[in-house]
């Protein structure tokens, strides 16, 4: 039978991931202009097809759980392996849309260094190290998974926090690398070129976005907050598809005029002009 509180915590649980895909639906719509602008028209590059991944990948992730949620509220009978498997593939899709957006922030700051081997490989191994972590936590954290009649989790390992940990000390690195790099050209003197004053905002702000996911994960996994603690993965999915996908579109617009001028560094990410002496 179900008490009370897990009522509750599973009406806050269930308003809070409607109200992200809400938000992630709603930002889809009111952008969609600047993709069919600035992304359709791309060749058939990386890059294209890391934004339709980050883009379409979260919204198919939350309109799935949608889906699952409204299948057990109207039946109850969702058994373990039901539920943890699907906590499993929940799993899967962040760390996939979080390693999507490291991709795209790495290669920003690979072209920053002006493709620099030691920085693609440290950048490669930075990545490796960030999945393969996820990897191991899966297995200690999968098997000790519990959750109440909802499928809601009642408690996290507390070694999943290995993972938010380093998940956070990556994306400081990649923030740590961009301002060095930025100082360096204000130094060359072209450190207040548009470009570079947007790779600085949106790296900020893609950071402080991430970041908030990667901490509030951390006190959920630490502190063991119940079922409402559950409220960031909705919204750490729409946040992070929604980063992810206007650091390229951003680039993009910013390219687009300056393609012809070859003292400007633009944005294909694979046709990268870099400031020369």
């Amino acid at each position: 039978m179900l008490s009370v509180s897990m009522v509750q915590g599973a009406h806050a649980v269930n308003l809070n991931a409607m109200a992200a895909w809400a938000f992630l639906v709603w930002e889809i719509s009111l952008t969609l202009d600047d993709e069919v602008e600035h992304i359709w028209r791309l060749p058939n590059t990386p890059i294209k097809w890391l934004y339709f991944f980050i883009r379409y990948f979260g919204l198919a992730s939350q309109t799935g759980h949608r889906i699952f949620s409204m299948w057990i509220a109207s039946t109850m009978t969702a058994t373990p392996l039901i539920c943890t498997t699907f906590h499993t593939l929940l799993a899967v899709t962040a760390q996939s849309l979080l390693t999507c957006m490291h991709i795209i922030l790495m290669l920003r700051v690979f072209a920053l260094y002006n493709r620099k081997r030691w920085i693609g490989i440290l950048l490669l191994s930075l990545l490796a190290a960030q999945n393969a972590t996820q990897a191991v936590c899966m297995v200690y954290v999968v098997p000790a998974l519990t959750f109440n009649p909802m499928c809601h989790l009642d408690q996290m390992p507390r070694v999943a926090a290995m993972h938010s940990f380093v998940t956070l000390s990556t994306q400081i690195f990649i923030l740590g690398l961009t301002v060095v790099q930025y100082f360096v050209a204000l130094r060359a003197g072209w450190g207040r070129t548009p470009l570079m004053k947007l790779m600085i905002r949106d790296g900020a702000l893609a950071f402080i976005a991430t970041s908030a996911v990667s901490f509030s994960a951390t006190i959920f996994i630490i502190f063991q907050v119940d079922a409402l603690g559950i409220h960031f993965l909705w919204w750490s999915q729409a946040i992070i598809s929604i980063a992810g996908a206007r650091l390229i579109v951003n680039m993009q617009r910013l390219a687009i005029p300056q393609r012809q001028d070859p003292a400007v560094l633009t944005t294909d990410f694979y046709h990268i002009e870099y400031f020369r002496d």
